[in-house]
This record gives C-alpha cells, sequence and structure tokens, in this order.
C-alpha cells in the first residue's frame, strides 16, 4: 500500500513537472511577446499561463493530502525520517521534487525581468498617454484662439 502511495506521488510530481515545463516555455513565449512590444498578445499569453498555474494549484493539493495522509500513516513528519525500505521509490520523487524546483526557480527568474520590461513597456504607453493629452490641449488651446480671430482678405487689386 505504501508503495502505491509513492507510485501515485510520483505520478502526480511527474504531471506537475510537465506541466512546469509548459509554463517555462509559455513564459519564455512572454518574454519574447514583451522584447518585441506585441501588446496586443500579451493578454493571450497571460489567460494561457492561468490555465496551466490553476492546474498545478490542482495537483499541489492533491499532493499535499496524499502526503500528509502517507506521513502520519508512516508516523514521521518527513519521508526522509522514515527508516523502512521503500529505496528507489523514494528516490524517485525525491530526484522529482528536486527537478520541480530547479523548474520552478527558473520560471521565477523570468516571472521577474518579465515584470520589469512589463512595467518599462507600461511606462512607455503612459508617456505616450500623457504626450497625446497634451497635444490635445495644445490643439482645442489653438482651435479656440482660431475662432476668436477674424480673417480679413485684403484684395490688392485695383
Amino acid at each position: 500500500m505504501r508503495l502505491d502511495e509513492i507510485n501515485y506521488l510520483l505520478r502526480l510530481s511527474g504531471s506537475k513537472l510537465t506541466l512546469l515545463e509548459v509554463l517555462l516555455e509559455s513564459t519564455k513565449e512572454q518574454s519574447e511577446i514583451l522584447n518585441s512590444e506585441q501588446e496586443e498578445k500579451i493578454e493571450a499569453s497571460l489567460r494561457k499561463r492561468q490555465d496551466i498555474i490553476k492546474k498545478i494549484d490542482i495537483l499541489d493539493n492533491e499532493f499535499l493530502i496524499k502526503y500528509t495522509e502517507l506521513k502520519s500513516e508512516l508516523g514521521v513528519n518527513s519521508l526522509l525520517d522514515y527508516k523502512e525500505d521503500l529505496g528507489q521509490e523514494l528516490r524517485a520523487l525525491q530526484n522529482k521534487i528536486f527537478e520541480i524546483l530547479k523548474i520552478t526557480e527558473k520560471i521565477q527568474e523570468l516571472d521577474n525581468s518579465n515584470r520589469e520590461k512589463f512595467e518599462e513597456n507600461m511606462k512607455k504607453v503612459q508617456e505616450g498617454i500623457r504626450t497625446i493629452r497634451n497635444s490635445k490641449k495644445v490643439t482645442a488651446g489653438y482651435k479656440a484662439y482660431q475662432s476668436q480671430a477674424h480673417s480679413i482678405f485684403l484684395d490688392k487689386k485695383r
């Protein structure tokens, strides 16, 4: 039974690892979108990433429940404390968790970089909006002046 539970945790971890790899690729695509300043594609990219994150959360919740059950069944605080032979499966689970942590760190680094690029792009957009507003004010002021001044046509023919 315990090996079955560990194998189930392995399958959950494998699924999470696969989703994290997809999330990493999606994060790289988002980085490219931000570098090329294609703002219209950002929303679709964010939605795609959010869907992946929701799936990962479901796997995490299931993993946590099963992991907690297994620890309490074995009477340990951590599977590392368990002394009986669960050898290969337990080591495989630890390796999966280590891989998950490595990919998560990569995603976090890219996310931080993407956030900075996004903020820079937003500042550029805000500056553009300010410029447009100022241009509107100048144009409105000029039109007001133009409507006050009367044109006089002088014909120089005699």
